[in-house]
């Protein structure tokens, strides 16, 4: 089964660019993003019985918008990249 750690995967195996096979996927920012979004989904889901930090949720909560943008432009200039590798 695949769990979101997993798909977020190592964060090495992520940002790492290798010249001339392919560029980083996504930068250490976003990576960032991506796994404080993966950490509360944890909590709400295995600990919903105990009390939420809600000023931590919403501060993760507060960075969608900048997450979902760079997911965005990254994704995309990861594709346009290795369209061009493929040439």
């Amino acid at each position: 089964m695949l769990t979101h750690a997993l798909i977020l995967g190592a964060k090495s195996d992520r940002l790492l660019e290798i010249p001339g096979y392919r560029p980083a996927v996504i930068d250490a920012e976003l990576y960032r993003l991506l796994d404080d979004f993966r950490g509360f989904r944890h909590v709400f889901r295995h600990c919903y019985s105990f009390e939420l930090d809600w000023e931590r949720e919403r501060l993760v909560a507060s960075r969608f918008r900048r997450a979902a943008a760079l997911l965005h432009v990254q994704v995309n200039a990861f594709l346009g990249q290795i369209e061009g590798l493929a040439h």
